[in-house]
């Protein structure tokens, strides 16, 4: 018996270590319930195992204490009374195995059942298309990474191509299983125009996309106007893009982001809703080719005949297709100069006072008369008679000069 009693406790220990790692695996694949309901087994399997023979004696000497007390009690009685005392049978402590024994068989049919029900995950199979990866594409960002899971999945819906397929008469709408399924993986945050959005992107982050395949009227350019149907087309954008979860889906034959380092991409809704398609088909955008034609431009183009000929949007009045943004033209302004003080005008007198009499200027003094002109046989005594005929100072040649006059000898006498 003892020999029995120490395998069963032996298979316990393996079937608890076995549940223990069955909880485990249960938590990290994603099933909670299971690896809790394996983690109770195992708790199960661990107490019959190595606990219950502990909890046993603890419980059966508790029982033989209380038998010793009850004992001594009578004994004291009788003492006290004189009454004989009568033997007391020894009780043996419950058994319980069959609980263990019960845990254990549920916990392996528990196992057999889990075991037979629990299906493999689905796995993604990858069409060819997936399959074809573009040159390069080792080198892409992660955000480019994360958005061409739908790339080549979505070009049959961009091309105009059904995504469900109706079933007969009487029945309801199935989906067809060969539709690509579109993978949701950013969050519209802003719409900056009618071809330029900001997302939120569950994997890289925030980013800045710009919409392939069309191009809308600008209306944010620095230094050129605002083109004809640029707010209408940013209106109609934010209407069905703004706070929406979006697919990312880039085109192999087009570059990963332009001049202005902003990611270069489609942008489809989770129903297949394709904005370049749609946003050509409401008039809101032109078909526009970045670097080469673009795998989606048959539907875009056709998406545009189709709202040119029905005058939609900016193919109707006032654009008439007309969209283009001018440059903005400014005329420089004359440098500004200061004001020039004027003179404030004199206030006329209110009494007007008679003008003063001028009387006339005195008529101009006579010219004096010339000076004689010298006697050309004159002679001087000295200086002194040279002045007093006004004859000083005399030059070398004049009538009257001498050297004896001319005492510096410098040819000027009587200076």
């Amino acid at each position: 018996m003892n020999k029995f009693i120490t395998a069963l406790r032996v298979v316990g220990a393996i079937l608890a270590f076995l549940l223990l790692v069955a909880a485990i695996s249960g938590f990290v694949t994603g099933a909670p319930w299971m690896g809790m309901l394996m983690l109770i087994l195992s708790g199960v399997c661990i107490y019959w195992a190595f606990l219950r023979r502990r909890v046993i004696a603890a419980r059966t000497r508790r029982i033989e204490n209380r038998q010793i007390a009850a004992r001594a009690e009578a004994q004291h009685e009788a003492m006290v009374s004189g009454e004989p005392v009568a033997p007391t049978p020894a009780q043996a402590p419950p058994r319980r195995g069959w609980i263990a024994g019960v845990a254990v068989a549920a916990s392996l049919i528990a196992c057999a059942i889990l075991s037979a029900g629990t299906e493999a995950p689905p796995t993604a199979v990858n069409t060819a298309d997936d399959r074809a990866q573009p040159t390069g594409e080792a080198d892409a960002t992660p955000l480019q990474s994360s958005i061409a899971r739908t790339s080549t999945a979505e070009t049959s819906t961009a091309e105009g191509l059904p995504r469900r397929s109706a079933t007969t008469a009487g029945s309801s709408t199935a989906t067809d299983e060969s539709a690509p399924v579109i993978v949701v993986t950013a969050l519209v945050t802003r719409v900056v125009d009618g071809d330029t959005i900001e997302v939120l992107d569950d994997v890289t982050g925030e980013s800045t996309i710009r919409i392939l395949g069309i191009d809308t009227p600008e209306t944010k350019k620095p230094g050129y106007t605002v083109g004809c149907w640029g707010p209408e087309a940013a209106a109609w954008a934010s209407q069905q893009l703004a706070g929406t979860r979006v697919a990312l889906v880039t085109d192999p034959t087009q570059d990963a982001v332009d001049a202005y380092d902003r990611v270069l991409a489609y942008v489809v809704r989770a129903d297949g809703w394709d904005y370049s398609v749609e946003s050509a088909r409401a008039g809101m955008a032109q078909s526009y080719e970045y670097a080469g034609p673009t795998q989606r431009q048959p539907a875009i183009a056709a998406a545009q005949a189709e709202a040119r000929s029905e005058a939609r949007g900016l193919w109707g009045p006032p654009c008439n297709g007309m969209t283009s943004a001018e440059p903005e033209v400014t005329t420089p302004s004359p440098s500004a100069q200061p004001p020039v003080p004027q003179a404030p005008a004199p206030e006329p007198p209110s009494n007007v006072a008679p003008a003063p009499i001028v009387a006339p200027a005195p008529a101009p003094a006579p010219a004096p008369a010339p000076a004689p002109a010298p006697d050309p046989g004159a002679y001087y005594a000295d200086c002194a008679d040279a002045r007093d005929a006004g004859a000083a100072p005399l030059y070398v040649g004049d009538p009257g000069y001498r050297s004896g006059l001319d005492r510096d000898d410098d040819g000027v006498a009587c200076e």
